[in-house]
């Protein structure tokens, strides 16, 4: 028994990466019944992330119900099954803009998520308020 995982907002794509994911949405097209074969193929086929490719982060894609990359560059990835680790984040580190918040929402916290510092580097953050504008106000 897992948990449904809610990445709230699209991920902005670092151009130099967008081939880089649209070969990982293409492969996870192909159906994988374990995280460890995806991680293992996603290895095998972008050699240059090989360390990135970790079981506990690649459900992030594998587990999405549906993600996409849009025309601009922008990842959304909705709802996944069992998802919303650090592992993930540090994954998406390594593909979405320094800078970019990860929100997310799930059956065991309200509002939460990681603000990615640089590649491999993320900082944990919960929603702490929502100001005059509907923004989420992050503390750390």
């Amino acid at each position: 028994m897992g948990h449904t995982t809610v990445y709230l907002t699209a991920l902005k794509v670092r151009p130099e990466r967008i081939e880089d994911l649209e070969r990982i949405l293409d492969l996870r097209a192909r159906g994988f019944s374990t995280l460890e074969d995806f991680a293992a193929a996603l290895q095998e086929e972008l050699p240059h992330l090989k360390d990135v490719f970790v079981p506990e982060g690649v459900g992030v894609f594998l587990n999405s119900v549906e993600p996409y990359l849009d025309e601009e560059g922008h990842l959304y990835l909705g709802t996944v099954e069992n998802g919303g680790w650090r592992e993930e984040a540090l994954l998406l580190s390594h593909f979405v803009e320094p800078g970019e918040v990860i929100a997310l929402a799930d059956d065991h916290e309200s509002l939460y998520g990681y603000r990615v510092v640089r590649e491999g580097e993320v900082e944990a953050l919960k929603g702490a308020l929502v100001n005059e504008k509907g923004e989420v106000v992050w503390t750390e």
